[in-house]
């Protein structure tokens, strides 16, 4: 299952050494030619960056022509990293919209936690998903694309509001797609009470 932590946190202080934020400077060290025998990996590559793994460390690219795993997207590494490794956790920012569904695959066979503070495009993502837990809410558990999106919005926002009131600052909020958050707009006033002077602006509320 993926395990997920929504919005800004300190992760240094959550996970410690486990935290690796360079997912491009782990792999480019780390990775090993065995792993790009592997079928999933072939299939990562193939899926995300459009080339494919031909034995050993050597990748066809229909743009760049041969080269080497180090020259792969990040995303493609941090899928390949997440997938080969227990050991780490890697940052959600080095995942683009395109990674999501592959994520989701990974997390079907093993427990991912992964801290993550943008917003992932709906468009992007296929409409029935594993369940993942945002742990950082209450392990809330979602279930399903709408689900998935609202509450990764819901919550980022949440945590903005609790970031500035813990760290006595001011920002303007603009939580994405409103609309279709499983809440009230009562219930993120609520959230807004909790920091005094707070600025804030909600999609023309």
């Amino acid at each position: 299952m993926l395990y997920l932590h929504v919005g800004p946190i300190d992760r240094r202080k959550i996970f410690g050494d486990k935290y690796f934020p360079w997912s491009s400077d782990y792999f480019d060290v780390r990775y090993k030619q065995e792993w790009f025998d592997d079928e999933f990996v072939k299939y990562i590559v193939k899926e995300i960056d459009d080339s494919d793994a031909i034995g050993g460390d050597v990748i066809k690219s229909p743009v760049l022509g041969t080269i080497p795993p180090r020259e792969l997207s990040t995303g493609c590494k941090t899928l390949i990293s997440i997938y080969k490794t227990d050991e780490y956790i890697f940052s959600g920012e080095k995942l683009g919209d395109n990674c999501w569904n592959v994520l989701f695959k990974i997390c079907k066979d093993k427990d991912v936690t992964l801290p993550v503070y943008h917003y992932v495009l709906q468009e992007y993502i296929d409409e029935h998903l594993p369940e993942c837990t945002i742990v950082n809410d209450y392990n809330r558990l979602c279930k399903g694309r709408d689900n998935f999106i609202s509450m990764l919005s819901y919550v980022s926002f949440k945590q903005k509001v609790r970031w500035c009131y813990e760290n006595n600052c001011i920002e303007a909020v603009y939580p994405d797609g409103i609309d279709d958050l499983e809440c009230t707009i009562e219930e993120y006033l609520m959230e807004m009470d909790k920091a005094p002077g707070y600025k804030y602006w909600l999609n023309g509320y």
